[in-house]
């Protein structure tokens, strides 16, 4: 009993460590993130906030159409200034800590250790969508919030109650409405049977009507005037930008800082990794990825983190696989290991030199030096896998 508390404890604090640091990069004056912009008049006020730009963040998210009709994290953050008396920025800036330590927590639940959801703990909040999720142009707002319910929302179904979980899709599809590509996923990991099936056609039809109401009344409610046509047809023309010459590296390395490591553990160590949850993180990721390139700018990093909903939970699942494997052949492998340095100057060459950054300038971030430990990282994990699939295990 005293030991769980204690687990408990550390999985508490332990994202709280994460934050700080993430919190700490952000504000570092060389940086110039959405908290400490330096751009176009904008600079820090005292407490190392740019408090004008981050509070007309939060109004253009009211105003703006597409934006405004994803009212929750606003409604939270006014909410939050409202009864705290703190500025719109330091609001935002502590709601948006708050939500990703509540998504930590939630994805330590579904984790199926308590080792495995301290590494998916800091999986989650160390990689490049939510490590840089301040910085331009990855510019995020409303996916804390999102994951923390898709998270919710999992943990539901998993347990059985599908109507708390279609409620819980149906507050994220209102938090955010790219939660639908999610949809056929859901519906591979928890549709099957003939009850489930039924349930999910009933469910399905409750949360579109109720999307819907939300979507033509958000007009009257909320003063959002209603032009999704134009809007789509702007979105379809983003598809030519982000293959352009002067956008593609960043569209490649931008998918790939989101989703290399997830896809390579998925394919290479799937062991213990559920066939069915693996094939829903395959599903999503497709669906979400194509979305993306073509109907919005790929630069912004976090687009791409969506179908890993699916994939965190077990990404410490197959890093466990991983490290079990190696075990077996720990002195074959010891043996070769100093092949792998030979692939450390081409992660440079790599990171420096073919990834372009269009909206940010890269003495401003970290972004290539994030880069290039990313695909040692990726390298090496390769490099083990070759080398377990030519080396069999010692009896």
């Amino acid at each position: 009993m005293k030991s769980a508390k204690v687990n408990e404890l550390i999985a508490l604090f332990w994202p709280l460590l994460l934050l700080l640091l993430i919190a700490y990069i952000h504000l570092m004056p060389q940086h110039n993130s959405m908290w400490n912009l330096r751009f176009e008049g904008y600079a820090p006020d005292a407490s190392g906030l740019t408090a004008d730009y981050l509070a007309e963040v939060v109004h253009y998210h009211q105003t703006e159409q597409a934006f405004a009709r994803r009212p929750l994290t606003t409604w939270l953050v006014q909410g939050l200034a409202a009864l705290s008396g703190l500025s719109m920025a330091k609001s935002f800036v502590l709601l948006q800590l708050f939500l990703c330590w509540m998504g930590a927590l939630a994805l330590y639940a579904l984790s199926p250790t308590h080792r495995q959801g301290l590494l998916n703990q800091s999986l989650f909040l160390l990689g490049f969508s939510l490590f840089f999720a301040w910085f331009p142009p990855v510019y995020t707002y409303d996916e804390p919030l999102q994951y923390l319910l898709l998270f919710g929302s999992l943990a539901a179904w998993r347990s059985q109650k599908l109507w708390l979980g279609l409620l819980l899709l149906t507050a994220a599809l209102v938090a955010r409405e790219t939660s639908w590509l999610l949809w056929p996923a859901f519906f591979w990991l928890f549709g099957w049977g003939e009850d489930r099936l039924k349930g999910f056609k009933r469910g399905t039809l409750a949360v579109l009507l109720v999307y819907a109401v939300w979507f033509f009344a958000s007009e009257q409610l909320i003063g959002v005037s209603q032009d999704a046509g134009s809007e789509v047809l702007l979105r379809f023309t983003l598809l030519a930008q982000n293959f352009d010459a002067d956008h593609l590296s960043e569209t490649l390395w931008m998918l790939f800082l989101v989703v290399g490591l997830p896809l390579q553990l998925c394919l290479l160590f799937p062991a213990n990794w559920p066939k069915r949850e693996c094939q829903a993180f395959w599903m999503a990721l497709l669906l979400n990825t194509a979305v993306v390139l073509a109907t919005a700018r790929a630069r912004e990093a976090r687009l791409f983190a969506l179908p890993l909903i699916f994939a965190w939970p077990w990404l410490a699942t197959a890093i466990k696989s991983m490290f079990l494997e190696v075990e077996a052949r720990a002195t074959q492998l010891a043996k070769g290991s100093w092949i792998y340095l030979l692939l450390v100057p081409l992660a440079y060459f790599l990171a420096k030199y073919s990834f372009t950054q269009t909206a940010a300038n890269p003495s401003e971030n970290w972004f290539n030096e994030y880069l290039f430990v990313y695909l040692i990282v990726i390298f090496e994990i390769f490099w083990l896998w070759w080398m377990i699939r030519r080396m069999p295990a010692k009896a």
